[in-house]
């Protein structure tokens, strides 16, 4: 329970003893999303903590969601769990939540690792996140019905609301979530992302939109980046803007690779934490 009243769901991955990263999951998304990644924190001795945004899985809402009130709720959360160094994870829609927490939390976090991430700021954003922000902040009466029912969708039939997702994914992609552990995750996942309905992911998505009160260039953490150029939902000019902003950035490329390269390439990865 946070100091308001409201409730941080969260889940942990990997071994309770390890180094502690905080996994930042994508929009759509949800604590069930960093199961991707368990088996490899376990032999590199991690521990992932993924917290959920407000209004997603366990977390209550919150009726001014932003980037900055859900790094104070897990930087709350990692104070009641006696943790003061930690890393971040930030994959897809967790990139904006992995920044602010290195802008500020400074020295608390030990190294940064972004994957298929936006950035922070409405020039870090996918078109369709601006577009569901901006909706969402001036008609969300208007908006809110087609979120509404694909969360109705993922609720009662989890494996078909994953082949719509999945279903035009370049074949990088496709290789990647064809796996039978990775779908089952998927299915876990949306259901929790759309426990409450959709109203949790239409405030994720303004609070993506966000202006932070810093710049990239302010963070001097270290930071580690992979993206594709097959990526097709976040663009990998988002990753190669976000890398020339920030002052000690090691950016990784891959050719060929898709939106999920960080299922194949996890234990890489997670590596820069170990």
């Amino acid at each position: 329970m946070l100091p308001d009243g409201r409730l941080l769901g969260y889940a942990e991955y990997g071994e309770p003893w390890g180094h502690p990263v905080v996994s930042f999951h994508g929009w759509p998304g949800s604590r069930v999303q960093s199961a991707w990644y368990a088996s490899a924190a376990s032999e590199l001795g991690l521990r992932l903590i993924a917290p959920e945004r407000p209004g997603i899985g366990l977390s209550s809402r919150s009726s001014t969601p932003t980037l900055h009130q859900h790094v104070a709720d897990v930087a709350y959360l990692l104070d009641r769990l006696n943790i003061d160094r930690f890393g971040v994870l930030g994959v897809s829609g967790g990139g904006p939540y992995a920044l602010t927490s290195a802008a500020w939390l400074g020295d608390r976090v030990s190294t940064v690792a972004l994957v298929a991430a936006l950035s922070a700021g409405s020039m870090g954003v996918t078109p369709l996140i601006q577009v569901t922000g901006w909706l969402g902040l001036r008609v969300p009466w208007l908006f809110a019905p087609g979120f509404d029912t694909a969360a109705r969708v993922a609720t009662w039939n989890g494996p078909l609301a994953v082949r719509l997702a999945f279903s035009t994914l370049p074949p990088s992609d496709r290789a990647v979530v064809d796996d039978p552990f990775v779908r089952d995750v998927a299915v876990r996942d949306v259901r929790e992302a759309f426990r409450q309905g959709g109203r949790g992911m239409r405030g994720d998505a303004v609070s993506l939109l966000t202006a932070p009160d810093f710049s990239l260039g302010e963070i001097r953490n270290p930071v580690h980046l992979w993206h594709g150029d097959a990526d097709t939902i976040v663009p990998i000019a988002i990753g190669r803007a976000t890398a020339v902003a920030l002052p000690n950035c090691s950016a990784t490329f891959l050719p060929g690779e898709g939106h999920h390269l960080g299922i194949p390439h996890v234990r890489e990865i997670l590596e820069v934490f170990a």
